[in-house]
């Protein structure tokens, strides 16, 4: 049979200092105060977002003043370049391929012909369709040729934000992209990201 253990402490043993909950220790003596609790994010200010939205619109109405927004409305025939031979194409597909059910197909013209919308991408003669339902098919043709130039703008910030820029970071993007766009122009047929409607014709 084991002894019963005194647990009592003796008289006069030291006691261990019983501290506070909320306070701490120092090394040479005494308390601090607790640490305060983290304090909510202060409010963001908005002139980043602003700085973004006026770059990137900024930079559209530049484009759009270099293609002259009096001729894209005029129902005239796009003829600079190349691309009177390229006009044909969506009105091809809406008649003969959307009516059996393809988006490409065999396309007798130009000699003995060609693979129409097989080596070219055929949303944008989709695109030229669908205006066409509202407007004339010259100047849906028209507005879908200059759709990349006005659009690039704000692709250039989507890019910059996907990237993981801080603002006003992705507003950086837009006017280097559409400077390079627009550099790359022929002086001998104008073929450019910006088109000149200068030799259009006027649609019959």
């Amino acid at each position: 049979m084991t002894a019963p253990t005194d647990t009592t402490a003796p008289v006069g043993a030291a006691r261990r200092p019983r501290h506070h909950p909320t306070s701490v220790r120092r090394t040479g003596g005494g308390t601090r105060p607790p640490p305060l609790p983290p304090q909510p994010p202060g409010r963001r200010s908005a002139w980043p977002g602003w700085a973004n939205l006026a770059v990137v619109a900024g930079v559209t109405l530049v484009a759009l003043s270099q293609l002259h927004p009096s001729l894209l409305l005029a129902n005239t025939t796009t003829a600079g370049g190349d691309t009177g031979a390229h006009v044909m194409l969506p009105a091809f597909m809406k008649s003969q391929l959307l009516t059996h059910g393809q988006l490409t197909g065999w396309d007798p013209d130009w000699y003995d012909g060609f693979p129409l919308y097989t080596f070219y991408f055929p949303l944008p003669g989709l695109i030229t369709i669908l205006f066409n339902a509202v407007v004339s098919y010259d100047v849906a043709f028209k507005l879908v040729t200059v759709l990349g130039t006005l659009t690039l703008p704000v692709c250039a910030w989507a890019f910059g934000r996907l990237a993981g820029l801080r603002d006003p970071g992705p507003g950086a993007w837009p006017p280097p992209r559409y400077r390079s766009s627009s550099s790359r122009a022929s002086p001998s047929t104008g073929a450019t990201s910006c088109p000149r409607w200068r030799g259009s014709t006027r649609s019959r």
